[in-house]
């Protein structure tokens, strides 16, 4: 059977899915980390926070490399000496 065009979705859709999709799901993590008392539940809810938040900068990073999405807008410090490298 040949390939049919449903025209469902396509890349910048998928890729702009799954960005708002690793983002739903650290801000789930971060609600129920803080809503624990116990600590090791907090950890491990940390933990997979930050993995999301790798996940999520992965998915924009991809995106900008394909034109998918705009990069992030960058912002100068006002008054902040420079680091030196």
């Amino acid at each position: 059977m040949p390939d049919q065009d449903t025209c469902v979705a396509n890349d910048r859709m998928t890729v702009n899915a799954q960005w708002f999709a690793a983002r739903a799901f650290m801000t789930l993590w971060h609600n129920y980390a803080s809503m624990s008392q116990r600590t090791d539940i907090r950890d491990a809810f940390i933990r997979n926070y930050h993995r999301a938040n790798r996940w999520h900068v992965t998915f924009h990073e991809i995106a900008v490399e394909k034109k998918l999405m705009a990069p992030l807008p960058t912002v100068e410090p006002k008054d902040m000496p420079l680091i030196p490298e």
